[in-house]
């Protein structure tokens, strides 16, 4: 069993192909945290923890109780601000990021007459760019469909930040707005990323060993002198 603690969140995962034996190993662990509660006096909510199976195959689980009461299941789960589906599919991610943003694009329009165009696209850049960003590198691979969703979603902002018309080239409002496609800044924002974990500015989920199983590699010169080498994924 593994434990994630971020502020008052706590998070219980474990890993196994057998669903009685994954239900024994949990059920065990919400013992042992029960009784270490109440031995230092911490009170946990049932009523506000879930339960998330995750797997392609629906399968009837044992359900599982934390202090006598029976947990509830799900099917997704938000976590830091992202929503995970048991099937590790981010379209219910998507979608809610799409209404999310949408709402306020539609601000945005209410007053689009009243202000100059250089006011939308600040509004723009620190209100509605921001929230596509948040755990970019991570929903990255994405389906298309939920790709070009997001895409459209941007391209329906910058043409009312221009007051261009619906068959305007989309190329050529987000030159005019100097804006990059969203897949393009999520591209960016995985080799900054990448980056920071080469020169061990973050911590690295993963062995850089790991990174010589993308093959051939590019060479890049930096300043200082100091080379670095970037896998064609």
């Amino acid at each position: 069993m593994s434990i994630s603690l971020f502020a008052d969140d706590t998070t219980l995962y474990y890993s196994a192909k057998c669903p009685l034996h994954l239900h024994r190993v949990l059920s065990q662990d919400l013992s042992t945290l029960y009784n270490w509660s109440k031995v230092w006096n911490i009170n946990f909510n049932p009523s506000k923890t879930a339960v998330m199976t995750v797997s392609n195959q629906r399968n009837i689980n044992p359900p599982l109780f934390f202090n006598n009461i029976h947990l509830s299941e799900t099917d997704t789960h938000k976590h830091l601000g992202l929503i995970f589906h048991h099937s590790l599919s981010w379209h219910t991610h998507i979608l809610h990021l799409h209404q999310k943003v949408m709402t306020k694009i539609n601000r945005l329009r209410s007053f689009s007459n009243s202000l100059p165009r250089h006011f939308l696209l600040t509004i723009y850049k620190t209100n509605i760019l921001l929230i596509f960003d948040y755990g970019s590198i991570i929903y990255d691979n994405c389906s298309d469909s939920d790709k070009h969703l997001q895409d459209k979603a941007q391209l329906s902002a910058a043409k009312i930040i221009l007051g261009s018309l619906k068959t305007t080239s989309s190329s050529d409002v987000l030159l005019d707005l100097n804006l990059k496609t969203l897949i393009h800044r999520r591209e960016i924002s995985i080799l900054r990323y990448f980056s920071k974990i080469f020169f061990r500015l973050v911590l690295c989920p993963l062995p850089l060993n790991l990174f010589r199983s993308f093959g051939e590699f590019v060479p890049y010169t930096l300043c200082h002198n100091l080379d670095v080498q970037i896998p064609l994924l």
